[in-house]
């Protein structure tokens, strides 16, 4: 049995124990579904109706059965784990707004294979700092700078013959994209460069250590080298998040560099974690105006620039 009020704008429901409060400047087209299916006697229409408005009934039908509500938690239909609340709370939204949440249920797929919890929690520092996009197969865009090397004519066939690597021609010039550090890791379009994981120091401590690095668009900027590159990372090659620089670095085993970078990607293509969950955890965003870099210092080997730090990073 369902009773009713209607005050203001506003219809109060009692369904069975439980009170619903529909308000017609939130919601007009439920709020004017709900009022028609009053006017014309039908409550069990309307019951109907409002099972399937429920927040798990929405997500269930919206995602075709491939995500399911339990006890308040998320889950993948198969699973036992929930997704965490940071990611649960995302979808939904997603879902509310009537857009696909498929990138979100990928990185959570990613990152559930990264071997380490505090790596993880690492990286979601990072993305609470610094607004990323997603990209469909759940891994997220950073940022490096490296060296753009012209490679004139009467040196291309050594270049070609070493196989190390890729000569990209761009109106008519050629050119190596390597790494500012070494300059012996290809870093043009399309390469994916890697290091075994183990080789990689977790220690979010230590500031310059082993590893490939990558970058927020902002610390990106302060690298050495001539050339800002995009780059795709998956979760699960996240090692560590330096605690130094307003975890706008980091340090992983893998990436694939995907082309030369002019401007931040940002605002419509960006995935913006900027509310918090019912629990107050904080959502992957930060709004205060405390991101800017510090002044570069070395804690291992005492540079004051990124260039002329000795420390083994890529």
């Amino acid at each position: 049995m369902i009773n009713y009020t209607i005050i203001d704008g506003n219809i109060t429901l009692y369904n069975d124990g439980v009170v619903t409060d529909i308000s017609k400047a939130k919601n007009q087209d439920h709020f004017l579904k709900v009022l028609e299916f009053i006017k014309t006697k039908d409550l069990d229409g309307l019951k109907i109706y409002l099972d399937n408005k429920t927040p798990e009934k929405i997500i269930e039908n919206f995602s075709e059965g491939e995500i399911v509500v339990r006890d308040g938690n998320i889950f993948i239909v198969g699973d036992w784990n929930p997704i965490p609340r940071t990611i649960a709370s995302r979808i939904k939204e997603y879902i509310d707004y009537g857009i696909s949440y498929k990138p979100l249920v990928a990185f959570w797929k990613n990152l559930r294979e990264n071997p380490s919890a505090s790596s993880r929690e690492q990286l979601f520092t990072f993305l609470e700092k610094n607004k990323h996009p997603f990209t469909d197969d759940g891994c997220f865009i950073a940022y490096k700078k490296i060296k753009k090397i012209y490679i004139p004519k009467e040196e291309l066939e050594g270049v070609y013959n070493e196989g190390k690597f890729a000569v990209v021609t761009i109106d008519g010039k050629d050119f190596i994209y390597v790494d500012s550090y070494s300059g012996q890791i290809d870093n043009s379009p399309g390469a994916s460069p890697w290091m075994d994981r183990w080789a990689v120091d977790p220690n979010p401590d230590v500031t310059c250590s082993t590893g490939l690095h990558v970058a927020a668009w902002q610390y990106a900027q302060t690298y050495s080298g001539d050339c800002l590159v995009i780059v795709k990372v998956n979760p699960k090659d996240v090692v560590a998040v330096p605690i130094d620089y307003s975890n706008q670095k980091m340090r992983v085993c893998a990436y694939t560099v995907l082309s030369e970078c002019a401007e931040e990607l940002n605002g419509r293509d960006s995935v913006h974690f900027n509310e918090n969950t019912e629990d107050n955890e904080p959502i992957f965003d930060d709004n205060s105006d405390d991101n800017n870099d510090d002044d570069y210092y070395c804690n291992k080997c005492g540079a004051e620039s990124e260039e002329d730090c000795d420390c083994s990073g890529y």
